[in-house]
């Protein structure tokens, strides 16, 4: 078995709690339920698994359609999302265990400090466990979820990135065309909602600067007196596809080049997007500039691939026992 070098910034490693994952114990577990929901190839998904991807994605869904789930309405809609995160996951996993790849002590030493900080940022034990609950998730999942992104940060980015079994090809050439098919430039005016802070008050200031768009005022201008946005917003960003969350995404590609949007509301705050476009000299100069997003875009898109020719199969405790409200409580072990 191949063995994982150490990283330089670990902390930078470090997801929120969105990456997939499940898997190992350790410290804060507890588990609310391990009967199997369903299998997918030989993995086995535990209810709590299925739990914390059905909510998270509920969550999700919820605040970039503004749909109301509240009621269950739109369950079919949740579990085909859960069913895709699970999928992607067992590809990875799959990609690990064909690569021969596992952690070192010192790797696990690593991680170990990692999970000891999350409960000193919490409090202590109890105020960690609260935040895990919150979230839908126990102990072992978000170690699992630090661990499988240990992997991919770690060793599958530069394992792929040689172009091993012809999974990312990472050729100046290859970049190139990826970005001119499959990036896509903007800007935004972005008002921050911070914890406290009174969302009204953010309403009417962004409500402001859109009556500005409309009364015909320069973006980069409006953008200048009012977005919390750290990117000028005149140069704009570029991301791949698939790479940012729905809201953002799908309203940019809705867009026209110079076009922007309406006010959108996200868990962050508020925004107007504005589309732009991708100049072909730009991606040529700044080829490095677009290594590590390239092979993220194609590296998810063979998951996804992947993942389509893998099959769900619930078992009869699914049938019997899962429902809306088991999915979305939060419930003491």
């Amino acid at each position: 078995m191949k063995k994982m070098k150490m990283i330089s910034a670990f902390a930078a490693v470090m997801i929120a709690v969105s990456v997939l994952l499940t898997g190992c114990s350790g410290v804060g577990d507890f588990s609310v339920n391990k009967k199997t929901v369903c299998k997918i190839g030989d993995y086995k998904v535990t209810m709590d698994e299925y739990k914390y991807f059905f909510y998270r994605h509920m969550q999700d869904l919820s605040i970039s359609d503004d749909t109301d789930f509240s009621t269950g309405e739109n369950f079919d809609l949740v579990k085909e999302y859960t069913e895709s995160s699970l999928k992607r996951k067992v590809v990875m996993m799959n990609l690990v265990d064909k690569y021969g790849i596992e952690l070192s002590d010192e790797d696990r030493d690593t991680i170990n400090s990692y999970v000891e900080s999350q409960i000193e940022e919490h409090g202590d034990e109890q105020g960690y466990r609260d935040w895990l609950l919150d979230n839908r998730l126990t102990g072992d999942i978000f170690r699992s979820q630090v661990e499988l992104t240990f992997f991919y940060d770690v060793y599958l980015r530069e394992l792929l990135s040689t172009g091993i079994d012809n999974i990312v090809d990472m050729t100046p050439a290859a970049i190139y065309e990826d970005v001119k098919n499959n990036f896509y430039r903007y800007s935004q005016i972005f008002l921050r909602l911070d914890a406290g802070e009174n969302s009204l008050d953010l309403e009417k200031e962004i409500n402001e600067a859109y009556d500005r768009l409309q009364n015909g005022e320069d973006f980069e201008k409006v953008a200048a007196d009012y977005s919390e946005w750290n990117v000028d917003a005149g140069e704009g960003t570029y991301a791949a596809i698939g790479e940012k969350e729905l809201i953002l995404e799908d309203t940019v590609l809705a867009l026209e080049s110079g076009q922007y949007s309406e006010v959108k509301a996200s868990t962050e705050g508020y925004h107007i997007f504005l589309r732009m476009d991708i100049d072909d000299q730009y991606v040529r100069d700044n080829i490095d500039k677009f290594e590590n997003q390239s092979f993220a875009r194609r590296y998810l898109d063979y998951v996804a691939k992947e993942s389509e020719k893998l099959t769900v199969d619930y078992t009869q405790y699914y049938f019997d026992s899962v429902d809306y409200y088991a999915l979305t409580c939060r419930e003491e072990a």
